[in-house]
């Protein structure tokens, strides 16, 4: 109402509300919200954005655990901390993980990405030995030279005898998972035995302590070791079970459902690493 207007008799202005809080009141924060796919609004787990993070993470994770595995040698020989330079930058570049979901996405991704094409390289060179020592050799026209690689490998004497027999393939696949993982492994990566007391403390990871020079280069190393080794003992763990299971299932009915099975399980790994090795590529 303009100023110097009277009101009618009988009629009074509300009091204008006070911006300020009363002593000893305080206002509730307002409470930020996200979108329905958001953790914050408590309707669905935001796993999506996690899963998405820890891909490009394990992507990044392969390249820096080949870059650390280098400045590993520099330091254990000038005593220099070029590793720790190394993680720094490429940790900068990685987006931070909140969840486990994205962790392990990473760990799977970092693995796969160069050990798929590894095992179906192996697989592929498997098949050529079992056709050769049966007198029926793989023929190489219009393959790839990675998958010609593989054909001609599994061909010769050797390959036979390496990778001719269930047994010598299962370890030929724990070999080259042992020395993939530990060229790859990033630095600050835990092993199983990190989380469960029931697996063998020796491949319990040794903690950064603040180390340098060859000091540090020597734990950086022992944590690669202890990596490889337990991805080359899940690789061999999972043949044998794959292994396992097509027996059991031939064992318990002799049935014609029961053996496409047997035999679905037994191609599956090599069928993934075919189709990849396909879309990038590398197969003829």
């Amino acid at each position: 109402m303009a100023e110097g207007v009277a009101l009618p008799k009988g009629f009074s202005l509300d009091p204008v509300a006070s911006s300020s809080v009363p002593k000893g009141f305080s206002l509730d924060p307002v409470e930020k919200k996200g979108s329905y796919l958001s953790g914050a609004q408590g309707l669905v787990p935001d796993v999506a954005e996690e899963i998405g993070k820890g891909i490009y993470s394990g992507i990044v994770s392969v390249p820096q655990g080949i870059a650390e595995l280098g400045a590993i040698g520099v330091d254990g020989v000038l005593g220099t901390n070029t590793g720790r330079v190394v993680t720094d930058a490429f940790e900068m570049i990685k987006p931070e993980l909140d969840g486990a979901a994205g962790e392990i996405t990473e760990d799977l991704v970092a693995f796969g990405v160069g050990f798929i094409p590894i095992a179906g390289w192996l697989g592929r060179a498997g098949q050529a030995a079992k056709l050769a020592k049966a007198g029926k050799p793989m023929s190489t026209a219009g393959r790839g030279k990675f998958t010609k690689s593989a054909i001609e490998f599994g061909t010769t004497k050797t390959g036979q005898k390496a990778l001719g027999t269930w047994s010598g393939l299962a370890g030929s696949t724990a070999v080259g998972a042992l020395g993939y993982s530990t060229a790859v492994a990033s630095d600050g990566r835990a092993t199983l035995s990190d989380n469960f007391a029931a697996l063998p403390d020796f491949l319990k990871t040794e903690q950064d302590e603040g180390l340098t020079g060859r000091q540090e280069a020597g734990r950086r190393f022992r944590n690669k070791l202890r990596i490889g080794v337990e991805d080359g003992i899940l690789s061999g763990v999972f043949d044998v079970g794959l292994k396992g299971l097509a027996v059991g299932s031939k064992a318990i009915g002799q049935t014609e459902t029961a053996g496409a099975a047997a035999r679905a399980l037994r191609a599956a790994p090599t069928k993934v690493s075919d189709t990849f090795m396909k879309n990038i590529g590398y197969s003829g």
